[in-house]
Order: C-alpha cells, then sequence, then structure tokens
C-alpha cells in the first residue's frame, strides 16, 4: 500500500476529494497514521448520530464521555491512545468544493468529528468547528497523539439547539450533498430534525 506524507492540515483535507485509503507519515514527526476517504454506512452512521445526539445536546464538545451501566453518559478521562490511529475522512469535508460555493460568507457552517482512542466506542469524544481550516488542524493534533478520528460531518449551526436538552433533538435529517443543506425549507420540522451531511 502506498504511503504518503501530510506536512500540514491543508494538506490532510485535501485527502477528503479522492475517495479511498492508504497509509500516511505525518511529517515532520514521523506519525504513522491510516486515512480511509468514504461515505458513512448505515450502521455506523446511526451509532455515530447517536454519540453525536447523546454529546453535542445534552452534555456539551470537546469532552471525553463514556457510558455507564445505566445508559447515562458521564464525563471521563481520555482514552488510550492508539498505535496508528485512523483518519476517516468525509466527503463533506471536501475543501475545494466549499471554498467554490463561498459557504461560508453565505451562511452558518458547523464541522463536526468524532474522536476515539484504543478503547474505540467505550470512550469518545465529539468536536466542533466553525471552519474547515480549523477541523484540519483538530484531527491532525488528534491523530498526532495517537487518537482516531472515526467520523465527521458539516451541519447549519442554526438548526442545531446547543442548548437544549436531549429531548429537544428527536435525531438528524441525513442528507447527500452540500445542496442538501443549502435548501431554505426544512421538511423536517425546524430544529427537531436538523440536516447533516456526511
Amino acid at each position: 500500500m502506498e504511503c504518503k506524507n501530510i506536512h500540514n492540515a491543508e494538506e490532510l483535507m485535501k485527502y477528503a476529494c479522492t475517495p479511498g485509503d492508504f497509509q500516511a507519515m505525518i511529517m515532520p514527526f514521523g506519525k504513522p497514521v491510516h486515512i480511509e476517504v468514504r461515505s458513512v454506512g448505515t450502521v455506523e452512521y446511526h451509532k455515530h448520530i447517536s454519540i453525536l445526539r447523546a454529546q453535542l445536546f445534552m452534555s456539551g464538545h470537546n469532552k471525553w464521555f463514556a457510558e455507564d451501566d445505566m445508559g447515562r453518559r458521564k464525563v471521563v478521562a481520555a482514552s488510550s491512545p492508539s498505535q496508528i490511529p485512523k483518519v476517516s475522512l468525509s466527503p463533506a469535508l471536501r475543501s475545494g468544493k466549499l471554498s467554490d460555493r463561498r459557504l461560508s460568507e453565505e451562511k452558518d457552517y458547523s464541522f463536526v468529528y468524532i474522536v476515539q482512542g484504543q478503547n474505540a466506542a467505550e470512550r469518545s469524544k465529539a468536536v466542533v468547528c466553525s471552519t474547515l481550516e480549523a477541523t484540519g488542524f483538530g484531527m491532525l493534533h488528534e491523530a498526532l497523539n495517537g487518537f482516531s478520528i472515526v467520523f465527521s460531518a458539516v451541519f447549519l449551526t442554526s438548526e442545531i439547539p446547543f442548548k437544549g436538552t436531549e429531548g429537544t433533538l428527536h435525531g438528524f435529517a441525513k442528507v447527500e450533498s452540500i445542496d442538501g443543506l443549502d435548501e431554505n425549507k426544512n421538511k423536517d420540522g425546524g430544529w427537531k430534525r436538523p440536516r447533516i451531511f456526511c
């Protein structure tokens, strides 16, 4: 398998334009990482959306959480890092397409990714960024520290009730393109079913 070098966050995000998977080295640190570029399958999508719903809108983001025996989520210490982390890039992060449409100027978009370590789904962290640049830097930082990016997506900030309770958010309406986020009318009832592209 071909091994590529990644020197900065911009190079990492450009790989979202090409489906496939490959080994890479984060330079100049020589940190190995596995890059995967693909759309999210149905089962995987529902698993990660469940994590987002619980973490992002109940307890806040950028914190490590685990689920106790009663199914309640609690803040925990970070997961153990992996020797070779994986970075899963969604088609939603195609920076060239976003740049061409000047979406950051037209609308208020947010980018989200889920971080996991050796403990996999037992412990996870959801991170929200306001720009693709910040998303790339964040992902690269996590990978350098041995943590995997298992899910990434983009949504409209205005559709998300960040300060709401668990009952406020009844799920997401998955769309297949940026155009799906651009539609003026949300057929799923506003904040009850915010749209997400992943």
